[in-house]
């Protein structure tokens, strides 16, 4: 995604026609085209920073007129792009021609996280419980916003959470291969050592990937407004 590098707009190439006429052809990209725009020349870049664009940018502040539980939000494009299932902010990264960019050092981390923005969204199906996020000063929650507390939710302790019946076994088997099955003593060690490892601290993460193979992020239920303005934001059933 190299157009969310830093933006050059140091070219001087000129606008030949009217600002009105690029402005009605601008306002019909999609926001990585926009965001390529930007770089193409000081001009475009003047025109795309105008407010006319908040909304295709995902610039907009929250207006709670637009947020009704029949206004279907639109998910920033980016979240859309990128594997959430981790521990760690430096594993989020999205892809360009050349080379991957971590997305925490992207200015999209700034922007909302969908349009019409909410200062109140839900998080669903990450980690244990999910969670609410709810900005006291009324602006919109961010991409980053967003980001961060995913992470937070995967790297929790998943605490007293249970085990899976083949996890359970899986360790058994392992801490008692290779064990004389006639020396009781041993036998007894071995399985208090798969009692010590499935007892030991682990993240939700962790718990996940030890519970099911079907950890891979499938991308998002599409978002959806709650009566109080909140917005919801839900990850489909992760894959294998």
């Amino acid at each position: 995604m190299d157009q969310q590098e830093k933006e050059d707009t140091t070219s001087t190439t000129s606008i030949t026609l009217p600002p009105e006429i690029w402005l009605e052809i601008l306002s019909r990209c999609s926001y990585f085209d926009l965001k390529k725009a930007q770089r193409v020349c000081k001009s475009f870049n003047e025109l795309i920073k105008t407010p006319r664009f908040d909304s295709l940018l995902f610039r907009a502040q929250p207006d709670l007129s637009t947020l009704t539980t029949k206004t279907r939000p639109l998910l920033h494009p980016v979240l859309k792009q990128l594997n959430l299932v981790t521990e760690t902010l430096e594993n989020i990264v999205s892809y360009g021609k050349t080379k991957e960019h971590v997305v925490a050092d992207l200015n999209v981390c700034s922007e909302m996280a969908t349009f019409p923005s909410s200062s109140k969204v839900s998080l669903k199906n990450f980690g244990q419980w999910g969670r609410s996020i709810s900005n006291e000063d009324e602006r919109g929650v961010t991409v980053g916003q967003l980001l961060d507390n995913i992470i937070e939710l995967w790297s929790n302790d998943a605490g007293d959470e249970g085990f899976g019946i083949e996890e359970v076994e899986r360790a058994y088997e392992e801490a008692l291969y290779g064990v004389d099955r006639k020396d009781k003593e041993a036998v007894v060690e071995a399985c208090r050592e798969a009692e010590r490892k499935l007892f030991e601290p682990r993240s939700c993460l962790e718990a996940l990937r030890s519970n099911t193979d079907h950890s891979f992020f499938e991308g998002w239920y599409a978002p959806k407004v709650e009566s109080n303005g909140r917005i919801v934001l839900s990850a489909r059933p992760f894959g294998s």
